[in-house]
Formats: structure tokens, C-alpha cells, sequence
């Protein structure tokens, strides 16, 4: 269903097929298990295999945003298709959600951060 993975102490989160109504607690508690990690320094949600988000989808990602920020982790979506990045650029999330093209280019960032 999904999967992760750490490096260099960022923890990096592959989405399933959808994030839509029936979808997305399931989710949400997978993510924030894994957020519990002491040693972890952030969280990247990879995009690459979803294939559906929905408003409820959004609010998990958004509340996940949130639980990082309350953890002083940093929090990434990456491989984000040009479909998911106009939906997030409409609701104005781009702005307050680092988005970057590869987990590789997040990780860089975020360590740089640290």
C-alpha cells in the first residue's frame, strides 16, 4: 500500500494509488507513525505514484504540514505531476509547501537545513 524509506535522516513516504475519501486516515496514520522517529529531521511525501487526490486527500497533507511544523521536522512533496502541482498552485499550498522535483533534490535541501 505504501512505503518508506530513511536517508540521511529524512524519512521519505510513497503515496499509493489515490488519496481520496476512502483513502487518506489510512494514510494519515501510516505518516504520522513513522513521524515519531527522534532521529528523523523530516518527512517527504513522494507523489510519484499517486494517481488521485481529492479534498479530503489534500486536507491529510495539509494536516501531516502540520504535525511536522508542531515536531520541527521540515516537510516536502516531491515528483508531483503537472495535474497535482495546478491543484496545489490553485489552492495557494505551493506556497507554504516545499515542492521539488526529486526526493534526491528535497533531501539536499533539508539536510542543508538542519
Amino acid at each position: 500500500m505504501y512505503s518508506h524509506r530513511t536517508e540521511n535522516k529524512v524519512c521519505v513516504v510513497e503515496t499509493g494509488g489515490a488519496l481520496t475519501l476512502t483513502e487518506p486516515h489510512q494514510f494519515k496514520s501510516f505518516v504520522l507513525e513513522l513521524m515519531e522517529g527522534k532521529e528523523n529531521i523530516g518527512l517527504i511525501v513522494n507523489f510519484k505514484k499517486l494517481v488521485r487526490i481529492d479534498s479530503f486527500g489534500i486536507g491529510v497533507i495539509v494536516g501531516l504540514f502540520k504535525a511536522a511544523r508542531e515536531k520541527n521536522k521540515t516537510f516536502a512533496i516531491t515528483e508531483m505531476s503537472e495535474s497535482h502541482k495546478r491543484l496545489f498552485v490553485a489552492t495557494g499550498l505551493d506556497k507554504a509547501i516545499d515542492i521539488y522535483k526529486s526526493d534526491k533534490e528535497a533531501i539536499k535541501a533539508m539536510t542543508a537545513k538542519s
